[in-house]
């Protein structure tokens, strides 16, 4: 009889220790859950940083392209002004030459 009274106590104990054994790891499995939680909504909320900084940068690239293109635009019409400006002085200059030639030519006839 003593001996089935220690048989039971010590399914007692051993039952008491996987009890608290299943506690611990339970209470491990939640911390877990919990670390994996906080570290899952830190990432995310970095991860959406850098998604939103990404999205800044390709709207100021975009505006700088812009204003290159605006600016190269401009440098083209300029350089078409400059182009017509010569032209018009090649045209002054051959009319003044033709002037002269007719003076020097009426003046040696």
């Amino acid at each position: 009889m003593e001996s089935l009274n220690i048989s039971y106590d010590n399914l007692i104990i051993k039952h008491n220790n996987i009890e608290k054994n299943a506690e611990r790891l339970f209470n491990s499995i939640n911390n877990s859950k919990k670390e994996w939680t906080d570290f899952s909504g830190q990432f995310t909320f970095k991860l959406e940083n850098i998604i939103e900084l990404a999205k800044e940068y390709e709207i100021l690239w975009k505006k700088n392209i812009t204003d290159i293109s605006k600016n190269l635009d401009g440098i083209k019409n300029s350089l078409n002004e400059i182009e017509m400006k010569k032209d018009s002085i090649i045209l002054i200059v051959d009319m003044i030459q033709n002037l002269f030639y007719r003076i020097i030519g009426n003046k040696i006839y």
